[in-house]
């Protein structure tokens, strides 16, 4: 049986949603994904562990203690899910780290499974080639344990795509070498692509394991100027590190820690 820490991060966004509640629905959407497909590996030991971020001194996602291994609180006035994964991987007591959105999902028990599988002889994987956007029709049928089609609103991603996150597999040591993710993008847009360019660069091995995932809905968060700044900047850290990824990795991966 391999053994890996599962990883998710959440934040009580402060930008304008469709309500002002959006993370109540995340909650929800949490919780039915920890019960339903996830403590239900039986070919896997997960070592569960969340890590929350507070932007206004204030934690939302109670409730959650018992349905990890460790849950992990911090505080900062910006959203930083490049530090949340950090300081969550630093805190696993495993050797595979599996990286995972808190609103999606794989359906199909054998699907980790088969990550795993992979997971075990690559330096990283990406576990699905198409992702499911489901409605709020097809949310509620969900959490109401009602099945839902496969065949509508399915984004395709073959290699190369983009779009690297959702779920992500690391093999610890190589997570390290390469410097982990980079910090410098805050709140919104690059994170996982701007890592993938510098795995490819030092493992040449790319693999994106067929599967679906879901993306479980939610009121949509809003931009405002902040995240529209931070994108830009992000959008420039990017194009640099696909110009040169070693000026990263020689600065922070594990030989210069």
């Amino acid at each position: 049986m391999i053994s890996v820490s599962y990883i998710v991060p959440v934040c009580k966004w402060n930008g304008n949603s469709a309500n002002g509640n959006d993370y109540k629905f995340r909650i929800e959407n949490l919780k039915f994904i920890i019960d339903k497909f996830i403590v239900v590996q039986k070919y896997v030991s997960i070592e569960l562990i969340f890590i929350e971020q507070s932007l206004d001194g204030n934690f939302y996602y109670d409730g959650f203690e018992n349905r990890c291994s460790k849950f992990i609180r911090i505080t900062g006035n910006i959203f930083n899910k490049s530090r949340l994964y950090n300081i969550a991987a630093k805190e696993s007591k495993e050797n595979f780290l599996l990286f995972a959105e808190a609103d999606m999902f794989s359906d199909d028990t054998i699907f980790i499974n088969n990550l795993m599988d992979n997971c075990r002889n690559k330096k990283w994987v990406i576990g699905w080639d198409k992702m499911r956007y489901t409605s709020r029709y097809e949310r509620d049928m969900l959490l109401a344990n009602i099945s839902i089609s496969k065949r509508s609103n399915i984004v395709n991603r073959g290699i190369g795509k983009g779009h690297e996150g959702g779920i992500v597999f690391f093999n610890k040591s190589f997570f390290d070498e390469i410097g982990g993710y980079n910090e410098s993008l805050e709140e919104l847009g690059g994170i996982d692509n701007e890592i993938s360019v510098r795995a490819n660069f030092l493992s040449k091995e790319y693999y994106r394991c067929p599967g679906f995932i879901y993306h479980m809905w939610h009121p949509i968060t809003k931009n405002n100027a902040k995240p529209l700044a931070s994108r830009i900047k992000n959008s420039k850290i990017l194009k640099e590190i696909k110009n040169n990824p070693m000026k990263y990795i020689s600065t922070k991966g594990i030989k210069n820690k």
